[in-house]
Order: structure tokens, then sequence, then C-alpha cells
């Protein structure tokens, strides 16, 4: 197996939580209560801002040109992402520019950027990265596959198709690919990559506990 599936298969007990998670339960059945997903939405922007500008800090790292481009297509990636908010809130009246990050939304933040200032140089707090990517990916096509999931009626179907699209995917396996190539089977690599995938939860309990307000 390569790195990224070993370290993916060290932390699906932490993918079979997010899908029983009420966020995710909640996108599958359609009946996510609209204020839960506008935080989501508000958190999520913040984040990807950061997330875009971590994968910016990595890319001036790169020695060889192809990993620069490749780096910069990720960041692209989330430029596309970011976008695909800025109409979510435009569409349920969201006011991102008001929106104040919560404590799970800054405790992401900042693990990502502590492995960076930890490791200076080096690309290997990409490992730190890849949970958000492979998460969604992996949790977008579960809810696809479930029985009770009705895309042509379910309001969040414009999510799950985004982030189960062969072009997510693309970004995914470019991450992945970085991840092999500059991160070593160790400690610190697992440690990077489980804690994200913690993060990652502790972010979708947060937008249930705090629920935008209209």
């Amino acid at each position: 197996m390569t790195l990224s599936e070993d370290l993916w298969h060290e932390n699906v007990e932490h993918f079979r939580s997010c899908t029983v998670h009420p966020f995710l339960t909640g996108i599958v059945n359609g009946d996510l209560e609209l204020d839960c997903f506008k935080e989501y939405i508000a958190q999520d922007a913040y984040f990807l801002e950061l997330f875009a500008k971590a994968y910016s800090a990595l890319a001036s790292r790169a020695l060889e040109w192809s990993n620069f481009l490749r780096l910069h297509a990720l960041v692209q990636g989330v430029v596309e992402e970011r976008q695909l908010h800025n109409e979510y809130a435009q569409r349920w009246s969201v006011d991102l520019s008001d929106s104040k990050p919560l404590a799970s939304t800054i405790a992401y933040t900042n693990l990502i950027f502590g492995y960076l200032d930890r490791f200076p140089g080096s690309l290997s707090p990409l490992a730190s990265m890849l949970p958000c990517m492979k998460l969604y990916l992996e949790l977008a096509r579960w809810v696809a596959e479930q029985d009770s999931y009705q895309a042509e009626s379910n309001p969040y179907s414009e999510w799950v198709s985004t982030y189960a699209s062969s072009s997510f995917e693309e970004l995914v396996r470019t991450l992945e690919d970085l991840v092999g190539t500059h991160c070593s089977k160790d400690e610190i690599t697992s440690e990077m990559y489980s804690s994200a995938m913690k993060c990652e939860y502790d972010f979708f309990s947060a937008v249930i506990k705090n629920p935008s307000t209209p």
C-alpha cells in the first residue's frame, strides 16, 4: 500500500464515526437544519481561506517546478471551493464577512500552521492537510450510495456532488502523491494525519452545537 493508503486505513474509524455524526446523517436524509449548514458554510469559508494560504506557503518551499505547479493547482482547487461557499452564502443569506471562527475552526487551522512552523522548509506538513481532502471525497461518495439519499429533492445535493466528483478526486490524488513523495512513514506523519482527522469530527460537532442565527 502507499503511504496515503496506510494512513487512511489507520484512521478509518474516524471516517466511520463521521458517517454516524448528526451532520452527515442530516446531509444524507436532507433534514439537516439549515441554520447548522449555514454555520458550516461560514466556518468552512474561514477555514478554506487559511487552507489555501497553507498550500501557498508550502508551494514556496517546493524545490522542483513540477511540485510548485501541483501545489498551486491545489490552491486553485480551494479557491473554486471557496467560490462555491460564496454562492451558498448568497442563496441562504449568510454574511461571511460578519462570521466569527469557532474554537474548533481555530484549533484546526492552528494545527496546520503549527506544523508549518515546526517543520520549516519541509513539505511534510502536507500530511496534516490530506485528511480534509480525502475524508470529504470518501464521505460524499458514501452519502451518494445511501438508499435514503435522494439527490433530486435533497437541499444539500450540490455539496455531495462537488466532493464526490472526479475533479475533486483528481485534487485528492495529487495531494496523495505529494504526501507519498515528501512525507515519511513515521510517528510524526501519523500524528499529523490522525490529529487532523479528529479536527474534522470536531468541526462537524461545532456547527451542530452552534447553528447560525438568522
